[in-house]
């Protein structure tokens, strides 16, 4: 490729779907009193969308992060301040606003999770996290690390939620304290690796997985007491 035709990923949209609230580092699009030429060139239109770069040799690309799902694949009841009761969140909501953003991103959209995924709600816990990991294969997650709440299931059903992913699980920084082995590869675990390399509209971003070092006390010790 022609490095001075090279677009670069200057402006990231990071969508936070778990707070529904925009955190990105999207630039404020041009006011149209800029110039119409600068240096010598055009300058671009203002943007359809503020998270959008109207630059041509740049390109903008969405990174949709989900992070503590605990299983909420049912909408839950909520009460308005009015007093009236509505039917919010859940999976049909999630879908619908990634649906959405794919379109609005023509497909530059990476999305990514950050653990806790099966543990907390009555449908998810009766199937030990199966029901969440048929859905985060049905919406096309890329990539997902391990929570602290992966583990309370026990390892047989961790790893038996791993097998059945068809995206990869990355972390970096468990291991077997008897062989000092990392968890992955090392220790025959299929699917899962410390990192990953994602390409978007032709930019590559890596992606690394780690747990807290609060984890041995944030969930059953029993289970993770030999890591």
């Amino acid at each position: 490729m022609n490095p001075g035709a090279m677009r670069f990923a200057r402006y990231i949209a990071f969508i936070p779907i778990c707070i529904l609230s925009w955190i990105g580092c999207a630039q404020t699009p041009r006011s149209p009193s800029v110039p119409a030429a600068v240096a010598g060139r055009v300058a671009p239109l203002p943007p359809e969308r503020a998270y959008q770069t109207s630059d041509p040799d740049h390109v903008t690309i969405a990174i949709v992060a989900i992070n503590d799902f605990h299983g909420h694949v049912m909408p839950k009841e909520r009460k308005l301040l009015d007093g009236r009761k509505i039917q919010s969140g859940g999976a049909p909501v999630f879908t619908s606003m990634l649906k959405i953003l794919r379109e609005e991103m023509k497909g530059n959209l990476l999305l990514v999770d950050a653990g806790d995924e099966w543990q907390g709600t009555l449908e998810s816990n009766q199937v030990q996290g199966s029901i969440v990991m048929d859905y985060f294969n049905s919406i096309g997650l890329n990539v997902a690390t391990l929570g602290n709440h992966e583990f309370d299931f026990g390892m047989q059903n961790l790893y038996e939620r791993v097998l059945s992913a068809k995206f990869p699980y990355v972390t970096a920084n468990i291991f077997e304290k008897k062989t000092g082995r990392r968890v992955g590869a090392d220790l025959g675990w299929k699917n899962v690796y410390p990192s990953k390399v994602f390409e978007v509209a032709g930019i590559k971003i890596g992606v690394l997985g780690l747990a807290t070092q609060e984890t041995p006390s944030t969930t059953r010790y029993d289970v993770v007491a030999p890591y």
